[in-house]
């Protein structure tokens, strides 16, 4: 009791309250004007998906390029080792967790499969940047040595969060993607939108690349055609078709191409823009020579991507907000009677309002019901159970005298979902619209303030052990 009692005075819960709260209502600020701006008509369920396309393609690629690209280093990553054995487990622990409990709420497929989602991908850029600098300011504690500083402390806790950030971006852009793309059945989504066609398959650039096949169902016309033409070749005829086992084997170096070449098209159809931006970062970070001509001499270059990128996470928080209204579907009245004659008796009005309002009240209560329980698991997983599993580890990491990044990075334990799943699941359909809405309306407007104090306190407890 002494001991927690100690970490509390020496732990001012206020500023660490305030700080939480600050970053939040950045978020909802933001989130809010998407949500005016749809309401106002100026932003419509069209220009949320083409906004969200032209920030998957060209914004969020930059915002990691220009994260990584510029701030990571050979040697930082060598120091760092033991970052991607946390984040493995983080994100592993959180998936089978959602599992699980998805299993046990006895969930769909496609809720399943967005609660696994959101338990996996979190966000380590905003929020636990703010409160890890908040803590740096006002903890006592944090220095790993006497000649520890804080620009040192804070620093390391954004290196910590930028590596961590940079493998969740490949996790995100890679199997988050997949996960999502295999939620929805095929007669649930209708129309797939340009993004996720882009995500899928090939895109425009690649599609017109040399040794790229595309094959076509033959119809009748060309059957008959193709039997018209062969039964005037003769069968010396340098046209005529051969069989398979005519022909000749195929040589060493076509082999190698043809595995090249389906090599090549198995990772277009894997990769997305953002993903590519990230594999681009590391090779310019690992690089020293490459970083210093793009970082010092070509400026103009680095502060262009960088500008860029600093509209991703706005312009994600507007569409996010935009999820937020839902316009009256005329569909949802009743049709009109045959001749354009309505009914206008009282009693046909009545039964007409609650036939109708009986079918949409059931339907309505039912998808909320497994939305409901979605959002709960999801939420569980992410910020309670995961956390309380991995807990003991960070412990016993901090009494073996481990690497204090074990300690470090609690924070990330309970950090919420990452905002990026609205332009991930946007890609997908607009099944999942109402879902990431109350997902991160319940994750960061009321689950997270009491959840990130309270677990940097448990963090301040670590330090003392």
């Amino acid at each position: 009791m002494q001991s927690l009692a100690g970490t509390t005075e020496a732990t001012p819960i206020w500023p660490l309250f305030q700080t939480v709260c600050s970053s939040i209502t950045q978020v909802i600020l933001v989130t809010i004007s998407g949500y005016y701006l749809s309401r106002r008509g100026l932003l419509d369920k069209t220009t949320q998906k083409q906004l969200n396309i032209i920030n998957v393609n060209f914004f969020t690629p930059c915002l990691l390029f220009s994260k990584v690209a510029f701030s990571l280093s050979p040697d930082k990553l060598r120091e760092l080792w033991v970052i991607p054995i946390f984040f493995a487990l983080v994100s592993g622990v959180s998936l089978v967790v959602a599992w699980l409990l998805g299993s046990l709420f006895r969930l769909d497929r496609t809720h399943r499969n967005f609660a696994m989602a959101a338990a996996m991908i979190m966000n380590s850029n905003s929020l636990p940047v703010a409160l890890l600098q908040s803590l740096a300011v006002t903890v006592p504690g944090l220095q790993w040595d006497q000649d520890d500083t804080l620009d040192a402390i804070v620093g390391r806790a954004i290196t910590y969060l930028l590596l961590c950030g940079t493998m969740g971006q490949f996790l995100r852009w890679s199997y988050g993607v997949h996960l999502l793309s295999k939620a929805v059945p095929p007669d649930e989504t209708g129309p797939i939108s340009p993004l996720l066609d882009d995500i899928r398959g090939r895109s425009q650039a690649s599609r017109s690349f040399p040794g790229t096949f595309h094959t076509r169902p033959l119809s009748d016309t060309d059957v008959e055609t193709t039997s018209a033409s062969d039964s005037y070749l003769s069968p010396l005829d340098d046209g005529a078709p051969r069989p398979a086992w005519s022909r000749p084997p195929l040589t060493f170096v076509q082999r190698a191409l043809r595995t090249g070449r389906s090599i090549w098209r198995n990772v277009t159809d894997f990769m997305t823009p953002p993903l590519w931006a990230s594999v681009l970062s590391l090779v310019v970070a690992l690089n020293q020579p490459l970083q210093n001509v793009l970082g010092v001499h070509l400026r103009p270059i680095r502060y262009a991507i960088t500008q860029a990128g600093d509209c991703s996470i706005p312009l994600t928080l507007v569409v996010l907000g935009a999820y937020f209204h839902r316009p009256l579907d005329k569909s949802e009245f009743p049709p009109s009677e045959p001749n354009g004659q309505q009914k206008t008796s009282l009693v046909g009005r009545i039964r007409r309002i609650f036939r109708l309002g009986d079918t949409q009240l059931h339907a309505a209560r039912a998808q909320n019901r497994a939305e409901g329980r979605t959002v709960f698991v999801s939420i569980l997983a992410r910020m309670v159970i995961a956390p309380a599993l991995l807990l003991p580890l960070v412990v016993f990491g901090q009494l073996q005298g481990y690497p204090h990044v074990f300690r470090d990075l609690v924070l990330l334990l309970a950090s919420p979902p990452a905002l990026t799943l609205a332009q991930i699941t946007q890609s997908t359909s607009d099944a999942f619209e109402r879902l990431i809405s109350r997902t991160i309306f319940w994750s960061y407007c009321l689950v997270a303030p009491p959840a990130m104090v309270g677990y940097a306190l448990i963090a301040m407890l670590i330090t003392r052990l």
